[in-house]
């Protein structure tokens, strides 16, 4: 699906099948949040006044472009995770051993698809300390463009929470539910933290923002 043109998976996003859904989406906008941090890096190389930056700009980049193609690769992920679990689904459960069975099946199924969405938002999260970092040490020009990879990267992080929900409140097992979502509400939680610190970053250097 990440071979699809924007066209093209809007389009899909638009129709009655269940994928690409809120999980593709929400990768494909985390990739698009580390393509602008890569971006800021891009125009911060070779200026002078942030040379003494320029290692770090470097490391930034290449980790953004991981976080990028990984983000990427999980709306193919996102779907093919739920393929087990729409077959769950339809299991018969008339007898005692029919029941059993897809009690089984379904819980092994819910996670399995919780897996993906939580690397999405594990990704984004990371990707979120990339941009954190990198909005003190690029060029002030495009620090607007640092803050939109955020505001992209916190609606991706979101995404990937909210899809871990999903699947872990119908799991059976409390245990390992109670388990993926505390480390979900976690990282959301330090995911929007540094959101709101490279966001106040802008306003303190944008005029636009002061007024």
């Amino acid at each position: 699906m990440e071979n699809l043109s924007l066209k093209e998976f809007a389009a899909a996003l638009s129709g009655k099948e269940p994928v690409p859904g809120g999980g593709g989406a929400s990768a494909c906008t985390g990739s698009y949040g580390c393509a602008l941090g890569m971006m800021a890096c891009a125009l911060t190389h070779g200026k002078k006044k942030y040379a003494c930056y320029e290692q770090d700009i470097k490391r930034i980049e290449g980790e953004l472009a991981v976080c990028r193609d990984t983000l990427l690769s999980c709306i193919n992920e996102d779907a093919q995770g739920f393929l087990p679990l729409s077959k769950a689904y339809v299991l018969p459960k008339d007898t005692p051993e029919q029941k059993a069975k897809k009690d089984e099946v379904l819980e092994k199924a819910l996670y399995q698809a919780s897996l993906t969405p939580m690397k999405i938002l594990k990704n984004s999260a990371y990707a979120m300390t990339l941009l954190d970092e990198l909005s003190g040490k690029c060029s002030k020009l495009i620090l607007s463009d640092v803050v939109t990879g955020a505001i992209l990267l916190a609606a991706s992080a979101n995404g990937g929470f909210i899809n871990v929900g999903a699947n872990t409140g119908m799991m059976k097992n409390t245990e390992i539910a109670q388990k993926l979502n505390e480390e979900a509400k976690m990282l959301l939680s330090q995911t929007m933290k540094l959101h709101d610190s490279i966001s106040q970053k802008l306003k303190k250097e944008v005029c636009l923002c002061k007024s």
